[in-house]
């Protein structure tokens, strides 16, 4: 990012801070009321009053929340609701963030936003208000600054925040079980290419001729993978993750393959109608437990984040694969 875009960005966040206060802040002092040990916190805030994007954004943004306090040695709390309360699927581990909204300060005087998207950190670094910092955030400083606190693994930093919610290791523990063996993950990201995962203003593939190429391209790297790891073990086998119900079908046909049933819902995308929110957790931690996991991306498909950074929480090998489809097949 150039230091003009830098700027731009920065004095965009800040417009955006300030509304921010006209419209979610009061005139009325509240310190008083608010306990000494959270007084002066930084809270990641998960609310859908800014843009948070997906999951992996969201867990990004909290981790960078995290060593933001611990730069400015402050309580570091999480305030999760939209659309659900990350409680129902992630607890607190070996450290507390758990915060009640009557301990969140909504006085003008005590509370102020700070927005950090796509920027480099470095005006975060400057703002030492007092009271407590409502932190919206969903970036990764920890692939950005090289100086402590920043300098942690970022693996390291989520599995001492989170554990899984007895509903979400019931649910792990039932896949693990069904699964039986040691597998490897593969991750399949279309959006809307294949018309089956409605997500922001992705369109789909009109011709039905590229779109069967497609799939069977993602297909034949399935098949390569499964060769390439029946060479070491005949009981391995593969867990594939996917947005697209329709490519999940056509890859569970495939002997050896393994998935998880049910169709996921993007956090970040309102109006589908679908509130199926474990399975993506499901998949993050089962992703996470594999012995490496590989991300497709041929042509248009998007090279999501979200296995990268389960094999962060896992510490297992991540592997890209990017290809283009030949236009003369």
């Amino acid at each position: 990012m150039s230091r003009f875009t830098d700027i731009t960005m920065g004095f965009r966040h800040r417009i955006k801070e300030m509304a921010y206060g006209f419209k979610y802040l009061s005139w009325k002092e509240d310190y008083e009321d608010i306990p000494y040990s959270v007084r002066s916190a930084v809270i990641s805030m998960v609310d859908g009053k800014m843009w948070h994007g997906g999951l992996t954004d969201r867990f990004k943004g909290i981790v960078t929340g995290y060593l933001f306090a611990q730069y400015l040695d402050r309580p570091f709390r999480i305030k999760y609701s939209f659309p659900f309360n990350l409680t129902d699927y992630l607890i607190p581990n070996e450290y507390n963030w758990v915060i009640d909204d009557e301990d969140i300060s909504s006085s003008i005087f005590t509370s102020r936003a700070l927005c950090t998207r796509h920027e480099n950190g470095r005006r975060m670094l400057k703002v030492k208000p007092k009271g407590q910092i409502r932190f919206y955030c969903n970036v990764d400083l920890t692939e950005v600054l090289d100086f402590t606190p920043f300098n942690q693994k970022w693996g390291d930093i989520f599995n001492r925040l989170f554990r899984p919610s007895p509903l979400l290791q019931k649910e792990l523990d039932h896949q693990l079980n069904k699964l039986g063996c040691e597998y490897v993950a593969m991750v399949f990201r279309f959006q809307n290419l294949l018309g089956d995962f409605e997500e922001y203003k992705y369109k789909k593939i009109e011709d039905t001729e590229y779109r069967e190429r497609l799939i069977e391209a993602n297909l034949e790297e399935i098949r390569n993978i499964i060769e390439q790891i029946r060479k070491k073990s005949d009981e391995a086998r593969i867990l594939i993750t996917s947005d697209s119900a329709e490519f999940l079908e056509r890859a569970e046909k495939i002997s050896g393959v393994y998935s998880i049933k049910g169709k996921s819902a993007h956090v970040d995308t309102k109006g589908t109608g679908n509130t199926n929110h474990i399975k993506a957790f499901v998949d993050f931690f089962m992703i996470s437990k594999a012995k490496e996991v590989y991300s497709v991306t041929i042509d248009n498909m998007y090279p999501s984040d979200f296995p990268n950074y389960a094999s962060k929480v896992g510490g297992i090998p991540f592997h890209r694969i990017n290809k283009k489809l030949n236009p003369h097949q």
